[in-house]
């Protein structure tokens, strides 16, 4: 057996060890001499799914085309990180990744759960078990026939040879494998009866998904801003929305839960948001695998194999009416304890927050479905514009920003007395409003541009910055891993505030540049210096050379926007073009090819004088006398080397010679020099083969004059305001959850280090482990 056939078993060998290790571990939770044997079927699972993943990687690495999946999305030319990229740019590889994460997360999950291991593995490993079961339908390791198979793999998107695209997707299925743990262990709740236990357990894993899955968003978000060349970081493409509305769902979850912990409530809103946000995956998975949105994004994949989606609806039907109806079934039984008891406590702010957080969710998922919800009513599927997600979603943001800087400000278990609390808020509020009056008047004298609302969402910002920052200051001092969630929200503020600044105070100017033709733009002089490559634009890797000379003297650059067509295909070359981002502390310079980086460039060269001749005609051409005897044909029909000649029989002063002009598809041409000086040329776009008719180019002839080519260039710039802040509050956000998640893992362990209790009855409210942190009110 080769290494694919071997990978092929050990799919279906993984995906019994995970459906025995579900069954096994649903024994156990009756009868705990199955755990040991839950635990060894488990193990088969978690080695298969690992072993699986290394000979994909192996099969990428060693550039082996007898397996189809290699050879759609890797080649023998890619350098080797890019080889292991393409170990998950496809369906399979992508699945197969998800797979392997969530085989190693549940090991992880084992040596923390004690009495709650057999019902939530049995629930866990369920989940693999399907994505086993989907990877044997959708397998990677399918093989071509011995006599079909390809010489050359068709290699990896010219989109994804990009480093960030080698990070973010074993970033984000991290995060997406994960989503699974507090589903499983809120069932196992459900089906225990106990409403406090499981979230003491579930807390730090929560932050692993929220951390993992914001990273991943992240890093998805400035892979498309350094690549894609429209100057933004988020699209409300409906595929980043399914991966947004889950990691929504899972912020609110961990609020929850830290008002569960300190007030012993919102019990059936955490059980309910920790059984939504895996079901939301799988939705989205459907929606993204399925190609239901083939014609509204371009991140979506090609659809699944018959027998893989029917799998995969099963998989969300199944957790999605399972956990609900399991909700449902226990509703009555679970605790309803109200928290809030006025209008000025932490309790009722971290429950607005959530609820905020839910309706941007509801709301966002909406838009991404619009797609397949206007299809299946009008048989037309039509995605919403961009308008929709800012107008539907800012008033909720407004007032999770608000909140975001007075909970810092907040006491748990009791109600502010007012005149108190606006002594505690005072210092950031004015300072946030001095800072308003200061734009403002900047925006008068600089004439920038007026929008009440983008002030006012920047006005909320920088008080969540204040705000949150008073408390990080001073748990830094006295309490460092209490300040995760503090420095978690003055990333928000900092990625809000740089996100509405960049976007709305965004300028932009267009010119086209030609050969020793300048344009004026944001005080530079900017200029066409060539290209980086011998090819041009043929030539791989190829940059447009733009030089930026200051008109006030100050430092000068050259910019290189990456602009080329990918012929790895070469009957259909691809069009491939990423922005130059020029940095400065407060501001980037986006520079991209044309409007929005979709520009093309032109070669406007001199045409010679031409001369349509059919084979076997005789036509004059100045003193010429030319004969097309016939055509010459080298290399196979398709392959890149191909080319078509035109056989001549030139007479010139009497004397006869046979040249022959050959055009190369894909590379241009090769003209024959003439008698007496200059040449004569075809091109294949010229050749007509019903007509057998060519049409003859002759340049240089004696006495023709020639115009020298012209190259245009159309540039866009944009000048993004504090764009940096948004990569620096994105830097703080997940600084902090790390912060958070370190704690929340150390306080589990010390919780396991004492001896195991018994569930908590229903209702009371559970021991608590530390003490609250201290800050201005307290720390959550």
């Amino acid at each position: 057996m080769n290494a694919a056939e071997w990978g092929r078993l050990i799919i279906y060998l993984g995906a019994a060890g995970a459906i025995a290790a579900t069954v096994l571990f649903a024994l156990a939770a009756k009868q705990e001499r199955w755990l040991l044997w839950a635990r060894r079927a488990y193990a088969l699972a978690v080695f298969s799914a690992v072993a699986a993943f290394g000979i994909l990687i192996s099969l990428c690495m060693r550039s082996d085309f007898r397996v189809v999946y290699v050879a759609n999305f890797s080649s023998s030319d890619l350098p080797w990180y890019y080889k292991l990229s393409s170990a998950w740019a496809g369906q399979e590889g992508s699945f197969l990744l998800w797979a392997f994460w969530t085989a190693l997360l549940g090991l992880l999950l084992i040596r923390r759960l004690r009495r709650y291991e057999p019902l939530t593995m049995a629930v866990y490993s369920s989940i693999l078990a399907f994505l086993m079961a989907i990877l044997t339908k959708q397998s990677p390791f399918l093989l071509y026939p011995p006599s079909e198979v390809p010489p050359e793999g068709m290699g990896l998107n010219p989109l994804l040879q990009n480093y960030w695209m080698a990070i973010h997707p074993p970033a984000i299925f991290i995060g997406f494998a994960s989503l699974a743990i507090p589903f499983s262990i809120a069932v196992a709740a459900l089906l225990r009866k106990d409403w406090d236990g499981w979230a003491q357990i579930a807390m730090p894993f929560v932050l692993l998904c929220w951390v993992t899955l914001g990273a991943g968003l992240i890093l998805g978000g400035y892979w498309a801003y350094v690549t894609l060349g429209w100057g933004g970081f988020w699209g409300w493409d409906p595929v980043e929305n399914s991966s947004l509305v889950p990691w929504l769902v899972i912020t609110g979850l961990m609020h929850g839960l830290v008002v569960q912990r300190h007030r012993g409530g919102l019990h059936r809103s955490n059980l309910l948001l920790a059984l939504l946000g895996a079901p939301l995956f799988f939705y989205g998975t459907y929606m993204t695998r399925s190609g239901a949105l083939a014609e509204s994004s371009v991140h979506a994949f090609d659809a699944l194999a018959k027998g893989a989606l029917g799998l995969v609806v099963a998989m969300l039907l199944t957790y999605t009416v399972g956990g609900l109806g399991l909700w449902l079934f226990r509703l009555r039984s679970i605790p309803a304890k109200q928290t809030a008891e006025g209008v000025l406590s932490r309790d009722l702010a971290f429950s607005l927050g959530i609820i905020a957080l839910v309706v941007i969710a509801g709301l966002t998922l909406i838009g991404a479905s619009m797609p397949i919800i206007s299809y299946l009513i009008a048989r037309q599927s039509s995605a919403v514009d961009i308008s929709y997600y800012h107008i539907a979603n800012a008033p909720f943001a407004y007032v999770m920003l608000l909140l975001l800087g007075l909970v810092p400000f907040l006491s748990w278990r009791k109600v502010d007395n007012a005149d108190v609390f606006i002594q505690r808020i005072s210092a950031p509020w004015y300072a946030t409003l001095f800072i308003g009056l200061v734009v403002a008047f900047a925006s008068y004298f600089l004439r920038l541009p007026v929008a009440v609302g983008v002030f006012f969402l920047m006005l909320l910002a920088t008080f969540t910055i204040l705000s949150n920052a008073i408390l990080v200051w001073r748990l830094a001092k006295r309490n460092p891993m209490s300040m995760g969630g503090y420095l978690t929200h003055v990333g928000v503020g900092l990625v809000l505030l740089g996100a509405a600044a960049s976007a709305f105070y965004e300028q932009k100017a267009e010119a086209v540049l030609t050969n020793g033709m300048t344009a004026q733009m944001f005080g530079f002089k900017v200029s066409y210096a060539g290209m980086t490559h011998p090819d041009e634009e043929m030539g791989k890797d190829n940059a447009v050379r733009l030089r930026f000379e200051s008109l006030k003297g100050d430092k000068s650059f050259e910019a290189r926007p990456v602009y080329y067509f990918d012929t790895h295909n070469p009957m259909q070359p691809r069009r491939v073009a990423e922005p130059h981002i020029y940095k400065h502390a407060l501001y980037d310079m986006y520079i991209a090819i044309g409007s929005d980086g979709g520009g093309v460039i032109e070669r406007l060269q001199d045409p010679g004088k031409t001369l349509p001749i059919r084979r076997g005609e005789t036509k004059k051409m100045g003193e010429y006398t030319i004969h097309f005897k016939n055509f010459q044909i080298q290399g196979a029909m398709g392959s890149d080397d191909m080319s078509i000649g035109a056989v001549l029989d030139v007479e010139y002063k009497g004397k006869k010679t046979e040249l022959v002009p050959v055009a190369v598809f894909g590379r241009g041409g090769k003209p024959a020099k003439l008698p007496g000086g200059g040449e004569v040329a075809i091109f294949a776009d010229e050749i007509n083969a019903n007509e057998r008719q060519v049409i003859l180019h002759f340049f240089g002839m004696p006495g023709q004059t020639t115009m020298p080519d012209h190259v245009i260039v159309p540039v866009e710039v944009k000048l993004k305001p504090l764009i940096n802040l948004v990569w620096l509050g994105t830097i703080l956000m997940m600084l902090g959850g790390g912060i958070a998640m370190r704690r929340r893992f150390a306080e589990i362990l010390q919780e396991q280090q004492e001896p195991v209790a018994e569930p908590v009855a229903t209702g009371r409210k559970p021991k608590a482990r530390t003490k609250p942190a201290p800050g201005v009110t307290g720390g959550h």
